[in-house]
C-alpha cells in the first residue's frame, strides 16, 4: 500500500481542510513530518489508520474522538484517503460518529460512522474529487469497508501498526513479540493454509485410522466373549472336543442307519405278499361283476348292426332332401319372373303415355321463349337504373355526411371558446392557490422541526432517566464491593500474619546457634519466636482468603469501571438534554396542526397548477384556429358534394324513362324472368328424361320376358330330377328292411355309435384283463401266506425312531463344532485386521502427532512453516542490523526445546559478537532495540514482498525513536532508510531531532495557534 493524498477535514487539531500530497512532498521516497509538541504530527498517521481501518495509530481513539475541537459545528470531520496497490489506485473515505448541525431547527443531530471505498483505477489524482471517485466497491455500512480493506491489503490494523506504521511508543512489539503473537502477525502475511489444510488432513486419516483399530480391537473382543469362553486356548480345547463327540456321532448314525434298513426291507416285503392276495380277491369279485353285464353288452351290439345298415342309406336320402329344395327354389323363381315380366309391360306403357303427352306441349313452348327474351332486354335497361340510382344516393351520403361535419365543427368551434373562456377564469384562481400552497409548506415544515425536537428531546430525557437510574444502582454496587474488598483485605492480612508466624515457628525451631540463618544469614539468633506450632487449616485459610481477596479486587475494578463509564454517559447525556431547547406547544397540539395543514395542502394540490392551466388555454386557442380553418375547409367540400348531386340525379331520371311503369319494380321483372326460365327448363329436363324413360322401359321389359321363360324351363327339369330321387330312396329303404320310423330311430342311433362301440370293445378288454390277473394271482398265492404287518410295520417305526435321534445328535454336533470353527476363524480374522491397521497407522499416527504440535518446540506445520519464513526475514533484518551496529548484533531464531506449556520456535535471541553470547531482545537498551526493530521490519517487508502473489508492502511510517541514538548509529539508521527509500519504498517517519530534520529536509511542517493547527510543505530549500 503506497498513499497518494490525504484529506483531513476538521479532524484532531485540524479545524479545516487539510491535503497532504506524498508523492509532490517525497520525490527521493524519504519524508518528515516536523512540527512541536502538541501540534498534531501523530494525527497524521492517526488519519492514514482512520481512513483504512476506522482506528487510530495506538489503537487507543475510537472514531468520536477524532472531532476537531477548533472546527466549526457546521464541518463535518472525515477522512480521505487515496493510495495505491501495485497496479490498482483505491479512494477511502470515512466520517467518524460526531455529533453535527441538524438540518433545521438550529440543533444539533448525532451522525453515526459512515464510510466509502471506490475503485479508481485509470483514474489520475487530480480527477478524484467528491462527485467522481471511481467505482463503488461498498458505500455507507462501515461493515462491508471493514471487512474489504483487509482481503484487498492483506493484513489487519494491528498487523498494519506493527508492519508498517510504528506508532510512538509500541515501536518494538514485533521484536519483543512471543512465539504464540509473532505466528499469528506472520501467518496473516504468508500464505501457509495448504501446510494447515495436509496438517489437517493428516490428523484426520489418523483419527479415522485409530478409531478403526478400536474398532476392530472390540469386534474382536466381543466376539470371543460371545462364544462364552474366557480364552483362545479354552476355544481350542473345545473344538478338540468336539471333534470327538462328532466322530462318535457319525459311528451310532451308520449303525441305526443298517438296522432301520433291514427293517424296512422285512416290511415292504410283507406288504408285497399280502398285497398278491388282496389283488386275487379283487380281480375274482370284479369278474362277476363283469358277467352280470352280459346282456346290456348284446343289447349294445344290436343298435350297433342296426345303426350300421342305416348308415348306407344316408346318402340317397341327402340326394332326395337336395331334389326337394331345388324343385321348391325353382317353383318360387318362375313366380318372381313372372310378376317381373308383368311390372315391367306396365311400366312401359306409362312412360310411352308421358312421352307422347309432352311432345304436344312444343308449340306453347316457343312462345314463352319470345317472352323471355324482351324482358331480358329490360332487364338490361333496370339494372342500369339501379347502377345510376346507387351513385345518386352515393352523392346524396357524400353531400349529407360533408353537411353533418360542418354542423360538428360549428358546434365544437362555440364549445371551445366557450371552455376557452372558463379556463382563463380558472388560470387567476390557480395563482392565488401557488401562493397558499408556498405559505403552507413553509408553516408544515416548521411543525415537523417542533415535533423533531419534541421527540429528541423526550428520547434523550428517557435516556437521561435510564443512565440515572444505572449510576444509582451500580454507585451502589460499588461501595458494596467496596465494603467487600475491605473485608477480604482484613481477612488477607490476619491469615496471612498467622501463616507467616507459624512458619517462624518452624524456622526457629530448626535454627541453631553458630549456624547461618536461612533467611538473613546471621549466626547469632538472639529473639526466637516461640507459641504453638499446630498449623492445622492455617494454610487452606491463607489461600482462601487469597482467592477471596482477589475476586473481591476484581468485583471492585469491574463495578468502578462500570461507575467511571456510567458517569461519563450521564454526564454526556446531561449535556446533550441541556443543548436542547424543545418547543413551546406540546406534541398534541402540533400534531393536530400538521394534519390540518396536510389535508389543506393535499386538497390545494390536487386542483390543477396555473402552469397547467396556461398549458390548457395555450392548447384551446390553437384547437380554435384549426376548428376554423376546417371549417372553411369543409364548405367547399360541401359545395362540389351539392354539384355531384345534381348531375347524378338528372342522369338517373333521364334513364328511367325508357323503362314500363309496371318494371320499374326491378324484383318483379326478375321474379317473372327466373319463373319463365324455370318453365322452359323444366319442360325441357321432363322431355330429355320422359324419352330415357321409355328406352330404358322397352329394354327392361324384353329382359324380363326372356327371363320368365328360362325359369319355366329350370322347374320342369327340378321337377324331373325330384321324381326320380324318390323312387331310389323308397327302393333302398325296403331292401334295408326299414320302414321310415325304424329308419329314423336308427339313425338316431347312428350319432353315438363311436360310444357304443367303445363300450362293448372295453368290455371285452376288461375281461381278459381280469382273468389274466386271477391266473397269475392263484399262480403266486400256491406258494406263500399271508405275513403279520403289523408287528413288521411296528418294528421299523422303532428303527426310524431311533436313527432320526442319533441323526439330530449328528446334526447338533456338526453344527456346535461349525460354530466353534467358525467363531475361531472370525477372531484370527480379526486379530490379523488389528495387527493389519496398528501396523498401518504406526507411522501415520507418529507424523500426524509431529505435525500437530506434539513435539519438542510445540510447533503445528504451519508454524515450522512460519518458521522457516521468519529465519528469511532474520536474514534480511540482518544485512541491515549488521552495518547499523558495527559487526555487533545479528537476529537469530530461537531453536531451543520448548519448556512449560508454551510453545518455542518463533521467539528472537540476539546475538552480541562482543560477549559471544545469545540474549533477549528486551535486554536490548532503547537505541539497539530502535536498530533491531527497525532492520526486522524492513526484514518483514523484504521477504513479504519477495513472496509470489505476496503482501505489497510498499511504504513505512515510523513515530519518533531516533532520540535513542548516538549521531553515528543515526546516521547509520538514516543511510538505510534512504538505501530503502531509493528502492521505490515510501518512508515517513516523525522526530523532534534536529539531525534528522537537516539530513531529512522533505516531507511537512505542522504549525501550530490557538486556532488549530495547519499543514504546509517543506522542502530542502527549507
Amino acid at each position: 500500500m503506497r498513499p497518494i493524498r490525504l484529506t483531513l477535514q476538521a479532524f484532531g487539531p485540524f479545524a479545516g481542510t487539510e491535503t497532504i500530497y506524498f508523492d509532490q512532498a517525497s520525490h527521493s521516497g524519504l519524508f518528515g513530518i516536523y512540527g512541536p509538541t502538541g501540534a498534531g504530527k501523530t494525527s497524521i498517521f492517526d488519519g492514514l489508520c482512520f481512513a483504512l481501518f476506522g482506528q487510530s495509530s495506538g489503537a487507543s481513539r475510537d472514531g468520536k474522538d477524532f472531532r476537531s475541537d477548533h472546527a466549526d459545528l457546521d464541518t463535518l470531520t472525515q477522512v480521505e484517503l487515496v493510495f495505491d496497490l501495485g497496479p490498482k489506485r483505491y479512494v477511502i473515505k470515512r466520517i467518524p460518529a460526531q455529533e453535527r448541525a441538524a438540518k433545521r431547527g438550529g440543533r444539533t443531530t448525532q451522525q453515526s460512522h459512515e464510510a466509502y471505498f471506490f475503485d479508481a483505477t485509470g483514474m489520475d489524482v487530480s480527477q478524484i474529487n467528491d462527485n467522481t471517485q471511481g467505482k463503488v466497491l461498498a458505500e455507507k455500512k462501515t461493515s462491508q469497508v471493514d471487512k474489504l480493506v483487509p482481503e484487498i491489503l492483506g493484513y489487519s490494523a494491528s498487523q498494519f501498526r506493527q508492519i508498517i506504521l510504528l506508532p510512538q511508543g509500541q515501536f518494538r512489539q514485533i521484536l519483543d513479540a512471543n512465539t504464540k503473537d509473532r505466528a499469528a502477525i506472520l501467518e496473516q502475511l504468508f500464505d501457509v493454509s495448504h501446510f494447515k489444510r495436509f496438517q489437517e488432513n493428516l490428523k484426520e486419516k489418523a483419527k479415522d485410522s485409530s478409531a478403526q483399530i478400536k474398532e476392530a480391537t472390540t469386534r474382536r473382543d466381543d466376539r470371543l466373549s460371545q462364544s462364552g469362553y474366557a480364552s483362545i486356548e479354552e476355544l481350542a480345547g473345545a473344538i478338540n472336543a468336539g471333534n470327538i463327540m462328532l466322530d462318535q456321532a457319525k459311528m451310532a448314525v451308520e449303525k441305526s442307519k443298517i438296522a432301520h434298513s433291514k427293517a424296512r426291507e422285512k416290511c415292504e416285503h410283507a406288504k408285497m405278499i399280502n398285497g398278491r392276495f388282496d389283488e386275487l380277491t379283487k380281480a375274482q369279485t370284479e369278474l362277476a361283476h363283469l358277467h352280470a353285464r352280459q346282456p346290456e353288452i348284446d343289447d349294445l351290439q344290436l343298435q350297433l348292426d342296426s345303426a350300421n345298415r342305416a348308415k348306407t342309406l344316408l346318402g340317397l336320402e341327402t340326394a332326395l332332401s337336395q331334389s326337394k329344395l331345388d324343385h321348391q327354389q325353382a317353383i318360387t323363381r318362375h313366380a318372381e319372373a313372372t310378376h317381373t315380366e308383368s311390372n315391367a309391360k306396365q311400366g312401359h306403357q306409362q312412360a310411352l303415355s308421358i312421352l307422347e303427352t309432352l311432345q304436344d306441349q312444343q308449340a306453347s313452348m316457343k312462345a314463352l321463349e319470345t317472352r323471355l327474351q324482351y324482358l331480358k332486354s329490360l332487364q338490361d335497361i333496370a339494372a342500369s337504373t339501379l347502377s345510376l340510382k346507387a351513385n345518386v344516393e352515393t352523392c346524396y351520403k357524400v353531400l349529407n355526411s360533408a353537411q353533418l361535419k360542418q354542423d360538428a365543427l360549428q358546434k365544437n368551434i362555440d364549445e371551445t371558446k366557450l371552455k376557452l373562456e372558463e379556463q382563463k377564469k380558472e388560470a387567476g384562481l390557480a395563482l392565488q392557490r401557488e401562493r397558499d400552497i408556498a405559505k403552507l409548506e413553509k408553516q408544515l415544515d416548521s411543525i415537523k422541526a417542533d415535533l423533531a425536537a419534541l421527540q429528541i428531546y423526550a428520547t434523550q430525557k428517557l435516556e437521561f432517566d435510564k443512565l440515572n437510574q444505572q449510576l444509582t444502582s451500580t454507585s451502589d454496587h460499588h461501595k458494596a464491593a467496596t465494603s467487600a474488598q475491605t473485608n477480604a483485605q482484613t481477612h488477607f492480612d490476619k491469615a496471612q500474619a498467622d501463616l507467616s508466624h507459624i512458619q517462624a515457628l518452624h524456622l526457629a525451631a530448626n535454627l541453631k546457634n553458630g549456624e547461618n540463618c536461612p533467611v538473613c544469614g546471621s549466626l547469632e539468633h538472639p529473639n526466637l519466636a516461640s507459641g504453638d506450632r499446630s498449623s492445622k487449616g492455617l494454610n487452606e485459610a491463607f489461600e482462601k482468603a487469597k482467592k477471596t481477596l482477589e475476586i473481591a479486587n476484581a468485583d471492585e475494578r469491574e463495578a468502578n469501571n462500570r461507575l467511571i463509564s456510567l458517569r461519563e454517559k450521564t454526564y454526556a447525556a446531561q449535556k446533550l438534554l441541556d443543548g436542547l431547547t424543545p418547543s413551546s406547544k406540546n406534541k398534541v397540539d402540533l400534531e393536530n396542526e400538521k394534519n390540518q395543514c396536510t389535508k389543506t395542502l393535499s386538497a390545494l394540490k390536487a386542483a390543477p397548477s396555473h402552469e397547467d392551466i396556461s398549458k390548457l388555454i395555450l392548447a384551446l386557442e390553437t384547437a380554435l384556429t384549426d376548428q376554423n380553418t376546417t371549417l372553411q375547409t369543409g364548405q367547399q367540400t360541401l359545395q362540389s358534394a351539392l354539384s355531384a348531386y345534381e348531375i347524378a340525379k338528372s342522369r338517373y331520371e333521364d334513364t328511367l324513362t325508357n323503362l314500363p311503369p309496371e318494371y320499374r319494380d326491378t324484383s318483379l321483372l326478375s321474379r317473372e324472368i327466373v319463373d319463365l326460365d324455370k318453365q322452359l327448363k323444366g319442360h325441357a329436363e321432363q322431355l330429355e328424361k320422359a324419352q330415357k324413360n321409355e328406352r330404358s322401359s322397352l329394354t327392361h321389359y324384353e329382359g324380363c320376358k326372356a327371363s320368365t321363360l328360362e325359369k319355366n324351363e329350370s322347374l320342369e327339369r327340378a321337377l324331373k330330377r325330384l321324381n326320380g330321387d324318390k323312387t331310389n330312396f323308397e327302393t333302398a329303404l325296403r331292401d334295408a328292411k326299414f320302414t321310415a320310423d325304424t329308419f329314423l330311430n336308427a339313425k338316431s342311433i347312428l350319432q353315438r355309435s363311436d360310444t357304443l362301440l367303445q363300450q362293448i370293445d372295453a368290455y371285452k378288454t376288461a375281461l381278459i384283463a381280469v382273468k389274466a390277473q386271477i391266473k397269475q394271482a392263484e399262480e403266486f398265492t400256491k406258494n406263500h401266506k399271508l405275513q403279520d404287518i403289523e408287528t413288521l410295520q411296528s418294528n421299523l417305526n422303532a428303527a426310524s425312531k431311533d436313527l432320526e435321534t442319533k441323526t439330530e445328535a449328528l446334526s447338533t454336533a456338526q453344527h456346535n463344532l461349525a460354530h466353534l470353527r467358525n467363531t475361531r476363524d472370525a477372531i484370527d480374522q480379526a486379530s490379523k485386521e488389528v495387527d493389519r491397521l496398528n501396523e498401518k497407522f504406526g507411522p501415520l499416527g507418529g507424523l500426524a502427532d509431529l505435525m500437530d504440535g506434539k513435539n519438542a518446540y510445540r510447533l503445528k506445520l504451519a508454524d515450522f512453516a512460519i518458521a522457516a519464513m521468519y529465519d528469511d526475514v532474520l536474514d534480511a533484518a540482518n544485512i541491515r542490523l549488521t552495518p547499523m551496529t558495527s559487526g555487533r548484533f545479528e537476529l537469530r531464531r530461537d531453536t531451543s526445546a520448548a519448556s512449560g506449556k508454551g510453545s518455542q520456535g518463533l521467539d528472537t535471541l540476539v546475538y552480541d559478537a562482543h560477549t559471544d553470547t545469545h540474549r533477549r531482545s528486551s535486554s536490548l537498551s532503547g537505541g539497539e532495540g530502535f536498530l533491531a526493530s527497525l532492520a526486522l521490519a524492513l526484514g518483514l517487508s523484504d521477504v513479504v514482498q519477495a513472496q509470489a502473489g505476496g503482501v505489497r508492502l510498499e511504504s513505512l511510517f515510523i513515530d519518533e525513536g531516533f532520540g535513542t541514538l548516538g549521531s553515528e548509529t543515526l546516521d547509520l539508521a538514516l543511510d538505510t532508510l534512504q538505501e530503502l527509500a531509493s528502492n521505490n519504498r515510501l518512508v515517513g517517519i516523525i522526530s523532534h531531532v534536529e539531525d534528522v530534520k537537516r539530513a531529512i529536509p522533505n516531507g511537512f511542517i505542522i504549525e501550530k495557534s490557538k486556532n488549530g493547527s495547519r499543514i504546509t510543505q517543506r522542502n530542502s530549500t527549507l
